[in-house]
């Protein structure tokens, strides 16, 4: 009997001790997970806004854009009459002198008109000069009273017919040589043969289309390139501006030039309108060409050690900045819309035609403030704060999206904002 309530004893305490041990193992099993996850795991609370402070930067601001080249002085030769190609002297890269014939234009006259206006000419020629000694010896018959009133007027009439058929004849034959003449094209200037137009048989036009038979250049040293400013840009180009480029030819090439006239003439292109700015080009080393594609950089402005932004700080949006504020028990202060007006409205003159006036957002004794900062030089990331903020404000350039904001406002309060 003893013995049997000894084994008893013995069997409760060891449950007793088994299931003590069961406990402390759930527990370590439960606690260790829940101190993992907070101290390795679960990530730190989200940042609601981030800030940086202003910078000092030295700026350079240019305007990207394309063009082509062209020679500077150069010469476009046409015809003044039409007809063909019959005969050509001269081809590309040819040195030519004033005067020098390059084509032959068949005009399928020939000289045949010089010659009838010749003709013609040598005839009234002949009358004139017979009805001028007639009338000089008619005169003095009629001053000595031997011929009538009347017959000396006819005389006299039919003498100043015959001057005149004489000098509209002679007119004619000169208008015919002339034709003649334009059918022998010649250089109007000395230069270089840079493009023939047209080639042998071809027809030549007169018209509002008339036909480049020859480009020649006047110097090859010096040539003119044509940008396309867009719209959005020409208030910035003036003369003077240097202008940096490259062509598909040499693009580890940097040639430039310095813009000299500034078109006013737009042109379209896809719905959109650009301007010409033309700049001289040294080319004394003969690597250029007529035709070549610029890609060129226009220098605006340089803006040394400025106090500059980043483009984020222009980004912020107010609504998710308020619920933010909200969140963090801050106070947002936007600035009146009296002020935003008067700071569009503030007059400008030539030298801060470009200045414009940004917003942003600081952050102080737990108040985000909206600040107007005036923009000058900028490389489209950093923009130039010329004033209206300190280097010490803290701006904000992030914020928590207002959507995300109303979900970690649940999360955190079990509410929306």
């Amino acid at each position: 009997m003893s013995v049997h309530i000894h084994r008893k004893k013995f069997t409760s305490f060891y449950r007793k001790r088994s299931i003590r041990i069961i406990g402390i193992i759930a527990l370590v099993v439960g606690v260790i997970p829940f101190f993992s996850y907070h101290l390795f795991i679960k990530k730190a609370p989200k940042q609601l806004y981030k800030t940086e402070k202003a910078a000092r930067k030295t700026i350079e601001q240019v305007i990207p854009t394309s063009g082509s080249l062209e020679l500077k002085d150069a010469i476009k030769v046409g015809s003044l009459v039409p007809g063909i190609v019959k005969k050509i002297y001269a081809k590309e890269n040819q040195l030519v002198k004033k005067g020098e014939l390059l084509a032959l234009i068949d005009n399928g006259k020939d000289d045949t008109e010089v010659r009838q206006a010749q003709g013609v000419w040598e005839k009234a020629k002949a009358v004139y000069a017979y009805q001028r000694e007639f009338y000089h010896r008619q005169k003095q018959l009629y001053l000595l009273g031997h011929i009538a009133s009347d017959t000396f007027q006819n005389i006299t009439s039919v003498y100043r017919i015959s001057k005149a058929d004489a000098f509209a004849t002679k007119a004619t034959l000169e208008q015919k040589q002339i034709e003649y003449n334009n059918t022998f094209i010649r250089s109007p200037e000395d230069g270089i043969i840079t493009d023939l137009g047209v080639s042998e048989g071809e027809r030549v036009q007169t018209d509002l289309e008339a036909t480049v038979l020859f480009y020649i250049g006047k110097n090859l040293n010096l040539m003119e390139g044509q940008l396309e400013i867009d719209e959005s840009d020409i208030g910035q180009i003036k003369k003077g501006q240097k202008v940096r480029f490259t062509v598909d030819s040499y693009l580890d090439v940097e040639f430039s030039g310095v813009i000299n006239n500034v078109g006013y003439s737009p042109t379209s292109k896809n719905n959109v309108k650009y301007y010409k700015a033309y700049i001289e080009v040294d080319n004394s080393a003969q690597l250029l060409r007529p035709g070549m594609t610029m890609h060129a950089k226009v220098d605006i402005t340089r803006a040394e050690n400025v106090l500059v932004l980043t483009n984020q700080a222009f980004q912020v949006d107010q609504e998710s900045l308020e619920k933010v504020a909200k969140a963090l028990k801050y106070e947002c202060v936007p600035l009146k819309e009296e002020v935003k007006k008067n700071h569009k409205n503030e007059p400008t003159d030539s030298s801060r035609i470009n200045d414009k006036t940004k917003y942003v957002w600081i952050v102080k004794d737990k108040k985000f403030l909206e600040k107007a900062v005036v923009i000058g030089a900028t490389d489209n990331i950093h923009f130039q704060a010329k004033s209206g903020i300190n280097p010490d404000d803290q701006i904000v350039i992030d914020v928590e999206e207002a959507n995300d904001m109303d979900k970690l406002y649940k999360q955190w309060f079990g509410g929306a904002l």
